[in-house]
């Protein structure tokens, strides 16, 4: 929205409240980490857990880079190339909410509970 009117003033508020999204992601996920795995595993999950988010964050950016420059190449509108850029990103977390609670994933369900004879 804030890309077609080009206001800044819708702008600001939005990058604060990805910040600030981000940063909830962050601390949640690192107290849940912390909260659910003995301190043996707690210092091995969090660093992979620390490469994961590395990895698929320095993926992510050039990927939407790439994709928004050619949008804009293509259609000479950034506003255009910006929309189609989270739009993208958008569809791709419908996509990952959709298979974990949705039944295709199994990740989500807890195994079944070992029964004693």
């Amino acid at each position: 929205m804030a890309a077609y009117r080009e206001s800044l003033a819708m702008v600001r508020p939005a990058l604060f409240l990805f910040g600030l999204g981000f940063g909830v992601f962050t601390v949640g996920g690192v107290a849940l980490l912390m909260a659910v795995n003995t301190a043996e595993k707690a210092a091995s999950y969090l660093a992979l857990w620390s490469v994961i988010q590395l990895v698929s964050r320095g993926l992510g950016s050039p990927r939407a880079a790439c994709w928004r420059d050619l949008v804009k190449t293509l259609t000479g509108d950034v506003a255009v190339a910006t929309v189609r850029c989270f739009s993208w990103r958008l569809l791709a977390f419908f996509y990952a909410f959709g298979c974990c609670f949705g039944g295709r994933a199994r990740l989500c369900r807890h195994p079944p509970a070992r029964q004693e004879q």
